[in-house]
């Protein structure tokens, strides 16, 4: 008898903690479908920019910075998952969010190896450090690491003309323009 109570006992422990376990799951797939928000992302980019003047939505660019965060928090290891974290960089770029920006980019880089654009994520947080945050220093320093990290690629050769002319004063770099401007009019003619 005794031997049949502790059968019984064992039986519904693990019928129970069988049940918590399909319990998690279902929430799970209940709270994120990989669907429903791929389809309100692409509902939200379709109107990210105003067809009437061409300028960001900004409603809708917040919605769209969040959904693609979610996706990115609820599938780290989906193929689109730095595609989306990409964009919202590129949206955070057009809400002048420089560092917020900067973060996502690093963010790709840095854990994304086989991304199309992970260069071009590390050559932008150079680029926003430079143009938008005021930090040559920094700048330098990226700008230095896109070189010899990559330097078959074709963001190497822009590091290199920004590090050109990341040390030029404004008056250097507007004789600079005039000089470049020139010798693309003169090879016209």
């Amino acid at each position: 008898m005794k031997r049949i109570i502790g059968v019984v006992i064992c039986a519904v422990i693990i019928v129970s903690c069988g049940e918590g376990k399909e319990e998690k799951g279902k929430n799970k797939g209940e709270n994120f479908d990989k669907i429903e928000l791929s389809k309100q992302i692409e509902e939200l980019e379709s109107v990210l920019i105003s067809a009437k003047n061409n300028a960001l939505n900004l409603g809708t660019a917040q919605e769209v910075i969040v959904a693609y965060k979610e996706y990115a928090k609820q599938l780290p290891l989906d193929i689109m998952t730095p595609e989306y974290l990409f964009k919202a960089a590129d949206v955070e770029m057009g809400l002048q969010h420089y560092g917020k920006a900067e973060v996502l980019y690093n963010r790709v880089y840095d854990n994304y190896h086989n991304y199309k654009n992970r260069v071009m994520c590390l050559y932008l947080t150079a680029f926003i450090n430079d143009n938008h945050l005021n930090q040559k220093g920094k700048a330098q320093q990226i700008y230095e690491k896109v070189i010899e990290r990559h330097p078959d690629d074709k963001l190497a050769q822009d590091a290199i003309a920004s590090l050109d002319l990341l040390t030029l004063s404004d008056s250097e770099l507007i004789e600079f323009l005039k000089n470049k401007n020139k010798g693309q009019v003169d090879s016209l003619n």
